[in-house]
């Protein structure tokens, strides 16, 4: 009854709330203190179950790069769109190569930045934890591999512990030090376990997971044998990981999560020169849209009452309706089952449950 009443956070009405006190618990005031802090995790676990998914953060240079763009175009009261990023990059950081639009995703995807829009314009903004990532690399600048974030997130874990690689990696980043998480570390273990991600798919990484067996799992080295691709697999790994798509564990074992298998599904009639085969946009759109139909919404105005509630402009609604057919997420006039796999895939994101509170002792 008392864990439950710190799970709901009414521990305040508890008729032992004095013993509470008493014992350290809280103070008068009904603040928590250390040993309370510790028991609203403690309450998780025993009534819902131990932590079984291991979440993170994957932060490339080029990401950071446009992390720091879209910070900069915002403070001087710009709504950043992508031609604005990327000429800013190319001002700032010598860099005429790189697909802005990519990395703008990625941080859409890992809630670092949000879409907007100026007119009918695809634009982006920082979100609170995009900031708080911006100023961490302010700092010092450096890609924020995901098993360096899992090195600390991965203690919360029951049996199991993290790589001696994965320590050095998160000590090479600057999120670990003695043994002990950093400011840095704690940051991106915290968003890693807060921030509700949205699914992000580019055609390599599609390649990727039709790679990777359905049912059970395989082991990095095998998956090398197998990688045809021009890009760097481990860069594309590191980003499924981050999403919460794959998890790699320890011994260098990987597969898919619940969302991952649900994700391969969905991409599976997708043609596989698509470029992205899954945008944020895109999966907010089939899983809102999938939401007004089962509803019983004829499809047009389920369209419409979905355009309202994202906010997107109708133009750009036309396009990603049009990039679903293309995917096979849509018919003529309802998702078909890979699109349903799309809309179970978001929601399951959305549901995902991490416990990270960093006790301070």
């Amino acid at each position: 009854r008392i864990l439950r009443a710190f799970l709901r956070g009414d521990y305040r009405e508890l008729p032992e709330f004095n013993r509470l006190v008493a014992m350290a618990f809280v103070k008068p005031d009904g603040e928590l203190l250390t040993a309370g802090r510790h028991l609203i995790p403690a309450a998780r676990i025993y009534f819902e179950g131990p932590i079984t998914l291991n979440p993170s953060v994957d932060l490339q240079l080029f990401d950071i790069y446009a992390l720091k763009c879209l910070e900069e175009l915002e403070k001087n009261g710009e709504r950043p769109s992508e031609e604005r990023v990327a000429d800013l990059i190319k001002k700032k950081f010598k860099l005429e190569s790189i697909n802005v639009r990519k990395h703008l995703y990625r941080l859409v995807a890992a809630r670092l930045a949000d879409i907007c829009f100026s007119g009918d314009e695809e634009c982006f903004r920082l979100t609170d934890w995009g900031r708080e990532a911006c100023e961490d690399q302010v700092k010092r600048e450096r890609p924020i591999p995901a098993h360096a974030v899992k090195s600390i997130t991965l203690t919360r874990m029951e049996y199991t512990a993290p790589e001696y690689e994965w320590f050095t990696a998160g000590e090479k980043a600057g999120l670990t030090g003695n043994g002990y998480p950093s400011k840095s570390g704690l940051l991106y273990a915290r968003i890693a376990s807060n921030s509700r991600r949205i699914p992000f798919i580019d055609r390599t990484a599609a390649n990727a997971l039709r790679l990777i067996p359905l049912t059970r799992g395989i082991y990095l080295e095998e998956l090398r044998a197998l990688w045809k691709e021009s890009g760097n697999l481990d860069d594309i790994l590191s980003h499924l990981d981050a999403s919460l798509i794959v998890d790699l564990l320890p011994g260098q074992a990987l597969v898919l999560t619940e969302v991952g298998k649900l994700i391969k599904r969905a991409i599976q009639g997708c043609p596989e020169s698509t470029q992205y085969p899954i945008t944020p946009a895109l999966a907010l759109l089939v899983s809102k849209l999938g939401d007004h139909l089962e509803e019983g919404a004829e499809f047009t105005e389920a369209l419409k009452r979905t355009e309202k509630e994202l906010g997107f402009p109708s133009k750009y609604v036309e396009n990603l309706v049009l990039a679903a057919r293309r995917c096979r997420y849509l018919s003529a006039r309802n998702l078909t089952q890979n699109g349903k796999y799309l809309r179970q895939a978001v929601k399951l994101l959305t549901e995902i449950r991490e416990i990270w509170e960093e006790i301070m002792v």
